[in-house]
C-alpha cells in the first residue's frame, strides 16, 4: 500500500513539474483544454470572415489576414471584457501586430460555422455579425473536406454540375472567392442559423448557396445563379 502511495505521489511531482515547464515555456498556447487554449480552438475551427468595410480599416492599420490569423494564434484572450453570454459571444484578443499593442473581436455566434473579426468599436456587450454587406472567407478548417452537399431534386437552370455534384470544386471555390451576404444570412432561424454565401464559378459567374452548420461540415441545400456577379 505504502508503494502505492509513493508511486502516485512521484507521478503527481513528475506531472505538475511537467505543468509548470509547459506553462513557462508555451503559456496557454501549450494547453488547449484550458479556457483560453478552448476559445482559440473554436474560433479556428471556424470560417473566419472579415467585412469589406472592417477589411477596408484594417488594411489602413496594415493588418491583413496573415496578421489576424497570428493574433488568433500568439495572443491572449480577455476574457473580462469579452462578451461571454448571449448570441453571439464576443471575444476579444490581444496581441502585438508589427510593434504595435493590438486588439480584435471574433464572435462566435451559436451553432454557426462562421467567425467574424470586428475592429474594436462601442461597447462589446451590445456587440452582434453584420447585417449587411459582404465578408470576405480568410480561414477555413483545417480539416480536408469541411463541405457537404445535400441532395435535392431541382436545381436553378444555368448550374452545371461542377457547380453542384462535386464537393471538392465547390470547396476549394469557396477559398478562392467565397463571400458571405449578411443581409441574405439568418442566423436567428431555428435549428441552426443559415449562412448565405456565394461564390464564382469556373465560367466567372456568382453562384448563392443556403448553408448551415451540421456535424462539422458546412452543409448546402440550395444553390443559386445570381443575376450578376458581385
Amino acid at each position: 500500500m505504502q508503494s502505492t502511495l509513493r508511486r502516485f505521489k512521484y507521478f503527481g511531482l513528475g506531472f505538475g513539474i511537467g505543468l509548470v515547464f509547459v506553462f513557462f515555456f508555451f503559456g496557454n498556447r501549450g494547453c488547449s483544454w484550458l479556457p483560453e487554449g478552448r476559445v482559440k480552438t473554436t474560433i479556428a475551427g471556424k470560417v473566419i470572415v472579415v467585412n469589406e468595410e472592417t477589411e477596408k480599416l484594417l488594411t489602413q492599420k496594415g493588418i491583413g489576414t496573415k496578421e489576424i490569423i497570428s493574433l488568433l494564434n500568439n495572443g491572449d484572450v480577455a476574457f473580462g471584457d469579452s462578451k461571454k453570454q448571449g448570441n453571439p459571444q464576443v471575444y476579444i484578443i490581444n496581441g502585438t501586430i508589427k510593434n504595435k499593442e493590438t486588439a480584435l473581436w471574433f464572435t462566435l455566434p451559436k451553432d454557426g460555422f462562421i467567425s467574424e473579426v470586428q475592429f474594436p468599436k462601442g461597447n462589446i456587450q451590445l456587440a452582434t455579425n453584420s447585417k449587411k454587406g459582404f465578408g470576405k472567407m480568410i480561414h477555413f478548417p483545417n480539416v480536408k473536406s469541411w463541405v457537404f452537399i445535400e441532395s435535392f431534386p431541382e436545381l436553378e437552370k444555368g448550374l452545371t454540375k461542377a457547380d453542384y455534384k462535386n464537393e471538392k470544386i465547390v470547396q476549394k471555390a469557396l477559398k478562392s472567392s467565397g463571400k458571405v451576404d449578411f443581409e441574405k444570412s439568418n442566423l436567428s432561424v431555428e435549428p441552426s442559423p443559415e449562412h448565405y454565401i456565394t461564390f464564382q464559378n469556373s465560367a466567372g459567374k456568382t453562384i448563392g448557396t443556403r448553408c448551415v452548420w451540421y456535424q462539422d461540415h458546412v452543409k448546402i441545400s440550395n444553390f443559386f445563379l445570381e443575376a450578376a456577379s458581385k
